[in-house]
């Protein structure tokens, strides 16, 4: 029982540091309610927090993709040179170390199966702008 008010409590602190604004509370408390962390008694949320939100409280990377690297993390991090989430200064540096890990079955057959994950991953869409970018433009003056 004690242990189910400590969770109980983590949960709650977190959620009271965003009284003052009820939308951002709501995500918040959806990614709360995430089964896996709900699992890892919440313990990536604090980072996940400091690292995926801007100064006006959007969210820099969806927060259902968040949770499919953290989760990814949890999995492979005793592989990864930095086995400790807080070495990684923001979820960039977190993507392209996990990016060298294939997908497990499971997610293969969820971005198969769901038209919408295929999203490509953010440093992939960073570079495909980059080539857009650096091609010269034809322009006719005709």
């Amino acid at each position: 029982m004690k242990l189910l008010n400590l969770i109980e409590g983590r949960r709650e602190d977190i959620l009271n540091r965003f009284d003052e604004n009820p939308e951002l509370r709501k995500t918040i408390e959806e990614f709360l309610d995430h089964e896996f962390n709900k699992k890892t008694n919440y313990k990536y949320v604090n980072w996940v927090l400091k690292r995926n939100f801007d100064d006006f409280g959007n969210t820099i990377i969806s927060l259902d993709s968040v949770i499919n690297w953290i989760e990814k993390f949890d999995r492979v991090r005793k592989n990864l040179q930095y086995k400790d989430i807080n070495q990684y200064k923001n979820l960039h540096d977190l993507i392209d170390a996990l990016e060298v890990y294939g997908d497990t079955k499971s997610e293969e057959k969820t971005t198969l199966d769901d038209p919408s994950s295929k999203t490509s991953s953010l440093s992939e869409l960073l570079n495909m702008a980059k080539n857009i970018l650096s091609k010269p433009i034809e322009v006719s003056t005709t």
